[in-house]
Parts: structure tokens; C-alpha cells; sequence
């Protein structure tokens, strides 16, 4: 018998009815009274702050999130974070967390935070519905240096040195003398050629033999973003001692002698 059974393939829930001509129902409907509940929705992130939207040298932010429901999933490699990296996550409830952004190192910049997408469940395993914009920080970690130079290489009686102060980046107040020690001579006022170009002349002192020194204390300036400098020190050899010319000293002892005759 080589005859084709018949064979549904689609039926419509609406032409299917109960005896009281109700339609076919396609979900299961949530009744609390029989311990039925349906959970079909994702979480979502409804807060995501930061303690501190400009980071200098030294400082970190502490990043809050808290979840539209709880979850036992989320953890702090369900963040991401750019010029930067995460510290001392802490679970405060299923539903709210907390953490710290630590800047990098030597960055000018900005920096984010955010949440990768679907990185974690609430309790009925529903993914994240979709992640929050990220979090933007304003970054600057790079310290300013000073660079110390002199157009000698050395001195000698008689000799001044022209000495250059060279910034990575303005100052706050700029560079000032009053700030600069010295050894081995002295250091004439500072001559701004720009915000980030400073002279000086170095005089020797009378009789001195050694490495005189100019030296700039660590922390002693500031950039705009408050980081303080790195210590700055530069040498220059000396040598001014006084010379006794041998060659003269008979003919000068002569007078000497003439004289007492």
C-alpha cells in the first residue's frame, strides 16, 4: 500500500479552543499560589560609578555597581578596564560590588571601566541583558622631569658655566631659584627662555677643586595635574685652585733678598 498518511505541519494556537472556546495558551503562565514563577528577564547594571573622575600619581577610584537583581556570578572578571587594572573587588551583597581602578604607570590619557556583555547571570541564569556606556577617567601619571645640562664641560680659573634647566612640562609657579642648591660655587638667577626652558650662570668658588653640584629635591614642583617632580642632580668638574710658579720664585726671592740689603 503505497498511500501517503496525511501530516500536519503547522497549526495556529488560535484555532485551537477548550469547551468554553477559550484559545490554546503557548506559555505557562506564572501562578504564585502553586510555587510557579517564571524569571526570564536578564539583570541589569543600574548604577556605575566612580569616586574620582582625575587620577594623578598615586591615586585610584573606587568603582561602584550595583545589579537590578541579585546574582552569584558577577565577579571582577566581569569588568574590563583600559589604562589600567582592577584591586580589592569586594562583594557588599549579591546585588552590589565594589572595587579599585588603579592607573598605569607614566600615562597621559583616559582611562575606562566597563562590563563585557553577558558576563554574568542573576539567580535564574538569565544573562545580562545588556552592558552599561563605560565609565571614562581622566588619567595623568607621568611624572614632570627636569634635565640638568651645562655648555662646559668642565671649569677652570676664571670660567662660568652656562647652566639649563630643561622641563618635560610646565609648572605650577614655574621654575624659581630659590628652589635650586648648589655646591662648589654659585648660581646666578634663572633667565626663562619658555615655560619649559630656564638659564643660569654657575661661578666657581675661588680655590675650589672637585665636582660642583646643582641639585633639584624630589617633589619640589608640581604639574598642572599636582604630580611632583623626580630629584634632579647634575656634576660639573672644577678646578680652580690657586698655582705657585715655580720658574718665578728665584727672581722673586732675589728682590726679596735685594731688598733687605
Amino acid at each position: 500500500d503505497n498511500t501517503l498518511a496525511p501530516r500536519i505541519t503547522g497549526i495556529s494556537a488560535s484555532t485551537i479552543t477548550d469547551g468554553a472556546g477559550n484559545p490554546l495558551l503557548t506559555t505557562l503562565p506564572a501562578n504564585p499560589s502553586l510555587g510557579v514563577v517564571f524569571d526570564t528577564t536578564g539583570p541589569t547594571v543600574t548604577s556605575l560609578t566612580r569616586s574620582d573622575a582625575n587620577l594623578r600619581a598615586g591615586e585610584t577610584a573606587r568603582i561602584g555597581i550595583t545589579l537590578s537583581e541579585p546574582s552569584d556570578s558577577f565577579e571582577v572578571g566581569d569588568l574590563t578596564a583600559t589604562n589600567g587594572y582592577f584591586l580589592n573587588f569586594q562583594s557588599l551583597s549579591q546585588s552590589q560590588y565594589e572595587v579599585d581602578f588603579v592607573p598605569l604607570q607614566n600615562t597621559e590619557g583616559f582611562g575606562s571601566i566597563g562590563i563585557l556583555p553577558a558576563a554574568f547571570a542573576d539567580l535564574a541564569g538569565n544573562p545580562l541583558q545588556s552592558p552599561p556606556a563605560p565609565l571614562s577617567v581622566a588619567i595623568d601619571t607621568r611624572l614632570p622631569s627636569i634635565a640638568i645640562s651645562s655648555n662646559r664641560s668642565s671649569l677652570g680659573a676664571n670660567q662660568q658655566a652656562v647652566i639649563t634647566f630643561t622641563l618635560s612640562e610646565p609648572l605650577q609657579g614655574g621654575l624659581t631659584r630659590a628652589k635650586i642648591s648648589q655646591t662648589g660655587g654659585s648660581l646666578g638667577n634663572l633667565t626663562a627662555l619658555s615655560d619649559t626652558l630656564y638659564q643660569a650662570t654657575f661661578t666657581p668658588a675661588p680655590g675650589f677643586q672637585g665636582n660642583a653640584t646643582i641639585a633639584i629635591a624630589a617633589n619640589t614642583f608640581l604639574d598642572a595635574a599636582g604630580n611632583g617632580n623626580p630629584a634632579a642632580t647634575f656634576s660639573l668638574p672644577v678646578d680652580v685652585l690657586a698655582t705657585v710658579d715655580l720658574q718665578a720664585t728665584p727672581a722673586a726671592l732675589n728682590g726679596v733678598n735685594a731688598a733687605s740689603t
